[in-house]
């Protein structure tokens, strides 16, 4: 029985971008993970907690077992999206061999989308939690006497009762109707997550850090597990969202990513954020992710006399075809318009793009490329389609083509999936002839460099990171 007061380490598992692009890693950027700064917030009035985010950090699994071994922790919970799936179940593995008493829990989307199939091939974890992990965490901590017997009464779970057990389910948690019940992250623990590089090309002010103030997504585009993550898109209130940026102004930051999956979702709640940013005086910059039906050339006016500078829009394809068929519910032509809406209203426009539906053709990759280079963005991103388990696509990219059905790789940088009729070879010239294509026309390198003279202390900062690795 366990009477002491618990101590809890949450981490993600060492994984960077930089491993699969290098040097040029560095675009990416490095954040500390929201999700751990609201498990820890909400699970340190019961214990001890400490944080160790792999993702930025910098560590490996050997500083980690070392962490552990002298921090001595009974409880360490592991969040892990798809692309970082593979080296959670490894590091879990070399902390249950280390380790064999900790109680070792995972978390996340990618187990929350296929819990019995991450829980047959992962040995190493004792406990998954299914879904919104802030209260099932908590009750595991308040519940857990050395045994995950103590945990039968937890909702939300997947166990393995014994070695070489089968999991059982316990009841399904329900979500969180109001998140604002959650508090604020726990900001103060970045300090323990390693050295933070916001991405530079999303960056103008320094320093800059992420916050989410929703969860869920009103859409159910075919490709996307948000929605079997969370089946609701629920919002922080605009006091919320005015006091998290508070605290990040007091704590010294001058920049926000909001990195909702559309931040612009709740017309009347932007609009609230936007006039109380303005009335305020706030001197905070900001940038966010949207849908392209979610704006207008009046809400990007009012965004941008409230700070914000940038936004992502994950327009996805050239093709109306597959616009329709992966339910963006958007055309075309719109899309054309908002950009320019965007850019009109002295906002930079990024647009996101995929290739490789198992329904396109060579054509349709075509339309793609040639819809994005004749769009006035300020930067474009590309993809291959990754079929991500649980997703609509995942079941029909298994029934058509060539699909690599391994975690390893779903890493949104290799071809894992090649549709009838393609070929990978001709999806990464694709590809490469978008980011060649747009990066070096001379109108983009020109913009690039009117940015970086607004932005030199991010620029400075690129260059001594480029130069150190």
């Amino acid at each position: 029985m366990m009477n002491a007061r618990k101590k809890v380490l949450l981490l993600t598992p060492p994984y960077s971008i930089a491993e699969s692009l290098g040097k040029l890693g560095i675009f990416g950027g490095r954040l500390p993970a929201i999700g751990l700064l609201y498990l820890a917030a909400a699970v340190r009035p019961l214990c001890h907690v400490r944080m160790i985010d792999g993702t930025c950090s910098g560590c490996s699994n050997q500083d980690i077992l070392h962490s552990i071994g002298q921090d001595a922790p009974d409880i360490v919970g592991i969040s892990a999206v798809t692309p970082a799936i593979t080296r959670a179940q490894a590091l879990a593995a070399e902390i249950k061999r280390s380790f064999p008493r900790i109680l070792v829990v995972l978390g996340g989307p990618h187990l929350t989308t296929v819990p019995e199939e991450t829980m047959r091939r992962t040995p190493a974890i004792d406990v998954g939690v299914i879904g919104e992990g802030e209260r099932t965490l908590r009750e595991i901590v308040a519940a857990y006497d050395g045994t995950t017997e103590s945990l039968r009464g937890v909702a939300g779970l997947i166990l393995r009762p014994s070695p070489g057990g089968a999991p059982a389910l316990t009841p399904p948690r329900s979500l969180i109707d109001d998140i604002d019940e959650l508090g604020l992250p726990a900001y103060d623990l970045i300090a323990g997550c390693g050295t933070i590089m916001p991405a530079p090309f999303k960056t103008r002010r320094l320093p800059a850090i992420h916050a989410i103030t929703s969860r869920g997504c009103a859409h159910r585009c075919g490709y996307c597990n948000t929605n079997l993550f969370n089946k609701r898109l629920r919002f922080h209130s605009a006091d919320y969202v005015l006091e998290l940026v508070r605290l990040l102004m007091n704590a010294g930051y001058r920049e926000i990513a909001f990195e909702d999956d559309n931040f612009t979702a709740h017309r009347g709640r932007l609009t609230e954020i936007c006039a109380r940013l303005i009335a305020g005086r706030l001197d905070i910059s900001w940038s966010v992710n949207a849908r392209i039906d979610c704006v207008d050339g009046e809400t990007l006016g009012l965004m941008k006399r409230a700070g914000c500078w940038y936004i992502s829009y994950g327009i996805e394809s050239g093709s109306q075809e597959t616009l329709d068929r992966v339910g963006k519910k958007i055309t075309l032509d719109e899309i054309r318009r908002k950009v320019e809406l965007t850019r009109a209203a002295g906002i930079e426009a990024k647009g996101f793009f995929i290739v490789g539906f198992p329904w396109e053709t060579e054509r349709m990759v075509r339309q793609t490329v040639d819809f994005a280079l004749s769009l006035p963005l300020s930067d474009v991103n590309i993809f291959p389609l990754t079929p991500f388990p649980g997703t609509e696509l995942y079941a029909q990219a298994k029934s058509c083509g060539d699909f690599s059905d391994d975690w390893s790789r779903m890493d949104l940088q290799q071809i894992v999936y090649v549709p009838p009729g393609l070929s990978a070879r001709l999806l990464r010239s694709q590809i490469n002839r978008l980011l060649l294509g747009f990066y070096l026309r001379p109108t983009t390198v020109a913009h690039y460099l009117r940015r970086a003279f607004g932005a030199r202390e991010v620029i400075l900062r690129l260059a001594k990171e480029f130069v150190k690795r």
